[in-house]
């Protein structure tokens, strides 16, 4: 019997063991994904990001902001986007998360990156991945905001002018985006829906899971059995 007992306890710390590797694990996946069977066009269904100034002009800008909402409580570590041209003189762009605040994009990102990509992209399709400043919590069944826009407004050169062109995608399950415009003497207009049907941009939000209560259970039965084995073999 006590055979028995002893392999049932080592059973359970291996798999507790297995489930603490699990989550100290560094792998990332896709929480959420607007990814799809689409075939690239360019410049079709894609949507335009960024900053343009023109001496004798206020300078202006565009953003987009996709709503998402989660299946399960995750972290999110990065974001991966299905890049189809990039115009720059110099990296000009915001990726973040911001919570939702009656239907609209919250006032403080809860986390977001200003990516500083290589080279120019022209006509081509490509997905990059962005590594966001620290992850974040997103609780499940709320709703959320994925945010892109310029991140600096140069008004004096033509230094930051850039445009990035983020592919769309044709699921209509997946909600219509908002775009506000910006006016350099008038600051950002309010965010709106596009005059006529425009899909989803494409972007997948990758992390983890947050474990859910069986597996906290668990890791704390195993706690709780290694700690008396240790105890046995001290006596």
């Amino acid at each position: 019997m006590g055979t028995v007992i002893h392999a049932a306890m080592n059973r359970i710390l291996f798999i507790t063991f297995a489930a603490l590797l699990g989550l100290t694990s560094s792998r990332a996946d896709a929480v959420y994904s607007t990814y799809g069977p689409d075939p690239y066009t360019p410049y079709f269904n894609s949507h335009g990001v960024g900053w343009l100034f023109l001496p004798g002009s206020p300078g202006g800008g565009r953003a987009v902001a996709s709503s998402f909402t989660l299946t399960s409580s995750s972290y999110v570590n990065s974001v991966t986007l299905d890049v189809l041209h990039i115009y720059e003189n110099a990296p000009n762009l915001e990726l973040a998360i911001y919570p939702d605040n009656g239907g609209l994009p919250g006032l403080t990102p809860l986390t977001s990156v200003e990516p500083r990509p290589t080279g120019t992209l022209l006509n081509q399709k490509q997905s990059i991945e962005y590594s966001f400043a620290f992850r974040a919590l997103l609780e499940a069944n709320q709703q959320y905001w994925f945010v892109m826009q310029p991140s600096t407004f140069d008004t004096d050169t033509e230094n930051h002018n850039a445009f990035y062109f983020v592919s769309g995608s044709g699921v209509s399950s997946f909600p219509s985006p908002l775009i506000r415009d910006y006016n350099g003497s008038v600051g950002w207009s309010d965010w709106t829906t596009y005059s006529t049907y425009m899909p989803a941009p494409v972007f997948s939000l990758n992390g983890s899971a947050v474990p859910e209560p069986s597996t906290w259970a668990l890791l704390g039965l195993g706690s709780a059995l290694f700690w008396c084995a240790a105890r046995r073999r001290r006596k």
